[in-house]
């Protein structure tokens, strides 16, 4: 079994020595890409329902003296618990696009490598060609392995987080109603 996780870190450390630094700095920006996807994620799941109650908990026992404050103290709220379910969103969206930037840069810098060998050894010498040749292809593959992993993922990200923003959107509707409600009720008793 150790001789798997050898044999597996072995060819992992292949692959890097192959990618060259440009694929070192795609796969440090990717570690911190899963990071915040998966704290998004783990938001999403377990925090947000929790986030929710507790807004509509306050929005519910919002008591202000006039109607300036109270509508003053209901936007901070919307804002706040908007602002959890965006957080870090842009970010993540920024660093799919990268991605494939990465991949691009390290096509270049392969390329790079190759035509320094050509020009001091020429074109006889295949062996020096072939690693700058896969300094040039294993970075982009990686580019572009992550950039179609990270826009999969920003999908269903961004649809817990449209459907979270719809759930705070129904719930002020739903609020609204009962307000206008309790404030006709109200009138209606101070008038009668």
């Amino acid at each position: 079994m150790s001789g798997f996780f050898l044999t597996a870190a072995d060819a992992f450390i292949s692959v890097f020595e192959k990618g060259g630094i440009v694929l070192m700095l795609f796969f440090g920006l990717y570690l911190f890409l899963c990071y915040l996807i998966s704290d998004k994620y783990f938001y999403f799941k377990f925090y947000f329902k929790n986030d929710f109650e507790k807004f509509k908990e306050s929005i519910d026992h919002v008591s202000a003296p006039n109607k300036f404050l109270f509508e003053a103290i209901i936007t901070k709220e919307i804002a706040t618990i908007k602002s959890k379910v965006t957080k870090n969103f842009s970010l993540i969206k920024v660093l799919v696009a990268v991605c494939p930037l990465m991949g691009l840069l390290g096509t270049v810098t392969g390329m790079v490598s190759v035509f320094d060998v050509l020009a001091i050894a020429g074109a006889n010498d295949a062996r020096s060609m072939a690693s700058g040749i896969s300094k040039a292809t294993v970075p982009t593959m990686a580019g572009m392995l992550g950039a179609l992993t990270g826009m999969l993922v920003v999908k269903y990200l961004n649809d817990y987080s449209t459907e979270s923003i719809h759930s705070i959107n129904d719930y002020l509707v739903k609020f609204d109603l009962r307000k206008k409600r309790s404030d006709k009720k109200s009138e209606i008793l101070n008038n009668g």
